[in-house]
């Protein structure tokens, strides 16, 4: 096969797992952070999307929280999920969010 017979598209099917959503948890933190240019050279070419959650402290009284204040201890966001991925990806993404949550509203 030559260079020039060389099929420039080939076409295939792919399907998620019927449990992909089986180990899903809960998130409520976010973070997106501008990856490397890449063959555009536009500052923004990608981005890191992260995804984790916060468990609030524990307080059994008034006194925890005054003690939690004053140590002024930070917590950790538990990272759950991060992608990578180009802009167009992310627009693609962001107009799939979109059409999900516009078709709840109806």
């Amino acid at each position: 096969m030559t260079e020039a017979e060389v099929p420039q598209q080939v076409g295939f099917s792919a399907a998620w797992p019927d449990d992909a959503g089986r180990e899903a948890r809960p998130v409520n933190q976010f973070a997106i952070i501008n990856g490397p240019n890449l063959a555009s050279s536009a500052p923004e070419d990608s981005i890191y999307i992260l995804m984790g959650h916060v468990r609030p402290p524990l307080f059994t009284g008034p006194d925890d929280v005054e003690r939690f204040i004053a140590s002024k201890r930070r917590i950790d966001i538990d990272v759950r999920a991060e992608a990578f991925m180009t802009r167009e990806r992310a627009e693609e993404l962001w107009k799939f969010l979109g059409q999900a949550l516009d078709k709840d509203r109806d």
